[in-house]
């Protein structure tokens, strides 16, 4: 996706050197449920995450208004841990990194948007700009947790089933409570309090909606939802479908296909690409989700006119036709509806967003109204003339903020 691209800084990516340390060594394998293995990936110290936020706040101005008190140096491990999928236990992967201090920390759980190539997984991409920031929260006095979503890392033997639900669900609650364990290792100093923030963006806004409903209905014993942050998501994709079958151009057509051939892979959907897209695109799609490609690239094997990318049949008879039941069953399954919640939710959207457009939070923030959640609790944050990319960073500081003053003694 354009979004975290865009926010990789070239410059910072340089100075990263200045505050990473080579860190190779493995721990043993041990008995736990949910913490399979571990190893140690990186490290940061205070002045090296205040020198790269320093150089990162010359581009986004944004970050000038985090906060100055860092405290902590940072370790970064790699994870792995179990996520039941299609009836077959996975081994699945992401990132912990945990405060270089003793005390019990809440976990924040930052969720990425759309990827499609492998070496751009959390833990393969170690240096990326994005997750060097949030994993920075982290010297704030939180543990950070970032999962690879099933396809990615340890488990990239399968397609990423793009916007499932369920798989999406268990790898991020398991992640979270493979952290926990992981905070129970005698060379560990951090705790876990069991307080948990979850955030995310763009896939991310939606797999963070999704994933609070779920740890809120499946929360464990001594852990609690305290806070759910979801930045330009796509909640509800039938209504986000028939929007974007209704433009002239998509400026990201890759996100089609990706749902369709991603859910044919795996099971879910059995129709043929015929039924949905043209020639030549129909017979180049099953070779472009193979993690070898990133969006754009995909992007340049398609085309961003919606009439020459889906078939007539698709674009003019996709609410009404028999013969996309199937697919209309899919999205429905895998959407958000509102429910009532008593956890703090906040929806943010850059009102120039033309990847997934703003009439979405908005949707969503009305469902979860009407279904009883309260105002004082469910807010509303359109971010005026921000498009996908430029709401990204603004989302994110403002998001770091809000949990931390949620956090405070």
């Amino acid at each position: 996706m354009k979004a975290w691209k865009n926010c990789i800084l070239f410059l910072t990516l340089i100075l990263a050197g200045l505050f990473y340390f080579s860190a190779c060594s493995k721990q043993e394998d041990v008995e736990h449920e949910y913490l399979i293995r571990y190893s140690l990936l990186k490290q940061m110290t205070v002045p090296g995450i205040q020198s790269f936020i320093q150089n990162a706040s010359q581009i986004y101005s944004a970050l000038d208004s985090l906060p100055a008190d860092l405290r902590y140096d940072v370790s970064v491990y790699l994870v792995n841990y179990p996520v039941n999928f299609q009836g077959k236990t996975l081994t699945a992967s992401g990132v912990v990194c945990l405060p270089e201090a003793k005390g019990n920390f809440g976990i924040i759980s930052f969720q990425n948007g759309t990827n499609t190539l492998h070496d751009a997984a959390p833990s393969r991409d170690i240096f990326n700009g994005l997750y060097t920031l949030i994993e920075s929260a982290a010297s704030y006095g939180f543990i950070v947790v970032i999962a690879d979503y099933l396809g990615f890392g340890s488990s990239e033997q399968i397609v990423h089933p793009y916007y499932h639900r369920e798989s999406n669900d268990l790898a991020v609650k398991n992640l979270i409570l493979a952290a926990r364990e992981l905070t129970n290792e005698s060379n560990i100093q951090a705790g876990c309090n069991g307080n948990i923030f979850l955030m995310g963006y763009s896939q991310g806004g939606w797999a963070t909606l999704s994933a609070g409903r779920y740890f809120e209905e499946t929360a464990p014993s001594g852990m609690s939802s305290k806070a759910v942050s979801c930045g330009a998501g796509a909640y509800q994709m039938i209504p986000f479908s028939e929007h974007v079958l209704s433009l002239v151009t998509y400026p990201t057509p890759y996100y089609l296909p990706y749902f369709i051939e991603s859910h044919r892979q795996n099971g879910m959907l059995t129709d043929p690409l015929s039924l949905f897209f043209r020639e030549p695109y129909a017979s180049r799609i099953p070779g472009l989700f193979n993690g070898r490609f990133s969006g754009d690239e995909i992007n340049q094997q398609l085309t961003d006119t919606v009439a020459r990318l889906v078939t007539e049949n698709l674009k003019n008879h996709f609410t009404d036709g028999a013969e996309f039941a199937g697919l209309r069953n899919e999205l429905d399954k895998n959407s958000i509806y509102g429910w009532r919640t008593e956890i703090p939710v906040r929806f943010y959207h850059g009102t120039s967003d033309d990847n997934v457009y703003y009439g979405q939070s908005v949707l969503m923030h009305e469902d979860m109204l009407r279904q009883g959640s309260s105002e004082e609790n469910i807010s509303l944050y359109l971010l005026d003339g921000l498009n996908h990319q430029t709401a990204l960073v603004p989302w994110g500081v403002t998001t770091i903020k809000w949990f931390l003053s949620l956090s405070a003694p």
